[in-house]
């Protein structure tokens, strides 16, 4: 019996591996905590090992072994494996020499589309430690933005982070007292210690000793903000990926804030969704749409959810005319109307013995 196998490189905690039957039912599913996959951030070694690993776990859960997999189809999904970079993701891929039938590589986007709307139209709007625009219509395939952090990804996750920390260090060097922002900011930070995310515990550890370091023998009359700069040049320079996760990871504060109405994380979030407005209609003008091809699938993770749904909600329906159909990996409000809510399962972790749990997303 022929399977087909997924492998999902898009988060930045994880990667996922799973297989289905002719029928597109589920038969295995596993996932790497703390591993994640991305084309240009993993070494390329720890990639071909990664893909290796996923590969035999999830076949070995559907009773067979990679020499049993000739008649299998596999894709690969990942962040990076776009702009032509698909041929180097196959590439290092057939260096494992596992004889697959047929092997699909795409980028994240291009993986969310398929997925979540089922359909070979439609718009994608992922939001995470990128953003990325992705419309399909009519045979056209364009992709706007998804550039990294070298460019920009305007409106993401690790952007909204970098401006709540450029705002705390604008109200440190105006004099002003510590904000809510920042109080909150750095409660978050200290309390990550014991976070499952390895890149937020070793942050948290890093955070918690230059917080509490003194400078010239004494504290007496120290700025904790002040810290907070020594902390963010420490990051950068000797854990650069750390540092861009826990830069996204900030937007869980940030939202916070925004929730319950703080002035400053309002300016961030609606300055992100406007960024995102803007990066949207720019993929549907290259497409000669002047609607948002439906459906559209706005994308994030639990933690750098989209931005502000129904603040971007608005802010898109008032730049572009775009539909109701709208699905997403968490229900959200979008120009009023509700994402559907779906059946989610948590696939089990490996090595390890925590299994998923099947419920109502939430």
């Amino acid at each position: 019996m022929s399977i087909y196998i997924g492998i999902e490189g898009v988060g930045v905690r994880q990667s996922v591996a799973a297989a289905s039957d002719s029928t597109g039912e589920i038969i295995a599913a596993c996932r790497m905590l703390g591993e994640p996959l991305s084309l240009h951030s993993t070494d390329r070694e720890n990639l071909r090992s990664s893909l290796a690993r996923l590969l035999r776990e999830v076949a070995h859960r559907s009773g067979r072994n990679l020499r049993q997999l000739t008649d299998s189809t596999l894709c690969i999904g990942m962040t990076g494996a776009t702009f032509d970079a698909e041929l180097d993701l196959a590439s290092e891929f057939r260096k494992l020499e596992i004889p697959v039938a047929n092997v699909v590589c795409t980028g994240d986007a291009e993986m969310i589309l398929a997925s979540h709307a089922t359909s070979l139209e439609g718009s994608v709007l992922l939001c995470n430690n990128g953003a990325t625009s992705f419309v399909a219509k009519q045979g056209l395939q364009v992709r706007h933005g998804g550039w990294g952090p070298a460019i920009g990804d305007a409106g993401s996750a690790t952007w909204i982070g970098r401006e709540a920390l450029r705002d705390i260090f604008e109200e440190l060097g105006e004099g002003a007292k510590p904000s809510a922002l920042w109080k909150t900011i750095d409660s978050w930070l200290s309390g990550q210690r014991s976070s499952e995310y390895p890149d937020w515990r070793l942050a948290s550890i890093q955070w918690l000793q230059h917080r509490d370091q003194p400078l010239g023998g004494s504290r007496r009359g120290q700025d904790a903000r002040t810290a907070l700069l020594r902390f963010a040049n420490f990051m950068v320079i000797h854990h650069p990926w750390e540092w861009r996760s826990l830069v996204g990871g900030l937007t869980i504060p940030v939202m916070q804030l925004w929730r319950d109405g703080d002035s400053r994380a309002r300016d961030i979030v609606e300055s992100a969704a406007k960024q995102l407005a803007r990066l949207h209609k720019s993929a549907c003008a290259r497409v000669n749409s002047p609607v948002c091809p439906s459906p559209l699938v706005l994308y994030g993770s639990r933690s750098e959810i989209v931005p502000a749904v129904p603040c971007l909600g608005t802010i898109l329906a008032a730049a572009l005319a775009f539909p109701d159909s709208v699905d997403s990996n968490d229900p959200i409000d979008v120009g009023g109307s509700t994402g559907a809510r779906r059946r989610r399962c948590d696939v089990p972790v490996f090595p390890g013995n925590r299994r998923c749990r099947v419920g109502p997303a939430r």
